[in-house]
């Protein structure tokens, strides 16, 4: 059975497009993107929503009830099994997150439970994991639920910090969860992991090793940004820097 998907976001949508790409170059498999809702009109996501040919809504944020209200009633009408927030600038209310609870992800600029729950957001993330002098920092992938970035992690990506300044620290995350977003909705479609349990870690091991080969070729694709960010060829950042 293939699962819909459908998207909450308001910025540039990169992590949507990393998505989109996934699914364009068969990485993901038995999953397709149905519907954008976006609560910012003109924002990037919605102009690449509109590229490739998704069904794009703009709902105005007038107050969380009625937004709330029209955001289930499309996501209902297009029969979304799995809702994907990316980098959707909004609190959801216990109610919403509630019917869609086990159904709905989100991904978070650190390596949660650290950095995270409001507040943390943007460049502040960055700036406190280099204040707090961490040696690591990274992305992970969580279920949502009613406490902000505290829900059940699917997975979770890590790299050195080391040589960064918050903004570049920034770029590289999020490089990295556009690789550690695909990876996550694949692992919750597969039935490795769901909001109450994860498969044993033997078995998500095998499981990763294939998607690494797989992902390979959206890697491939992303190899020039990669080496622009970093400074160094995409081989040595993934052995050197970055823990998968």
């Amino acid at each position: 059975m293939v699962t819909r998907l459908g998207f909450l976001a308001s910025g540039e949508g990169t992590n949507f497009q990393a998505i989109i790409d996934h699914l364009k170059l068969g990485i993901l498999s038995e999953c397709k993107a149905e519907v954008l809702i976006s609560n910012v009109k003109g924002a990037g996501v919605v102009k690449r929503g509109e590229k490739e040919g998704i069904r794009v809504e703009v709902i105005p944020y007038e107050t969380r009830e009625v937004f709330e209200r029209k955001v289930n009633s499309i996501l209902e009408e297009e029969e979304v099994d799995l809702l994907l927030l990316a980098g959707f600038n909004r609190i959801l209310s216990k109610e919403f997150v509630e019917h869609w609870k086990g159904k709905c992800l989100n991904i978070h600029p650190s390596l949660l439970p650290s950095f995270g729950g409001l507040g943390y957001y943007g460049l502040r993330v960055h700036e406190e994991v280099l204040n707090s002098r961490c040696l690591v920092s990274g992305c992970t992938v969580h279920y949502v639920t009613e406490d902000v970035d505290m829900g059940p992690i699917l997975t979770q990506a890590a790299l050195k910090t080391f040589d960064s300044d918050p903004r570049t620290l920034q770029r590289k995350i999020n490089l990295l969860e556009h690789l550690t977003y695909p990876k996550a909705i694949q692992m919750h479609v597969d039935g490795l992991v769901s909001i109450e349990e994860i498969r044993n870690r033997e078995e998500v091991s095998e499981w990763e090793n294939v998607w690494e080969e797989r992902q390979e070729e959206y890697l491939e694709k992303r190899r020039d940004e990669w080496e622009r960010v970093w400074g160094e060829k995409l081989e040595v950042v993934l052995c050197k820097y970055v823990i998968r």
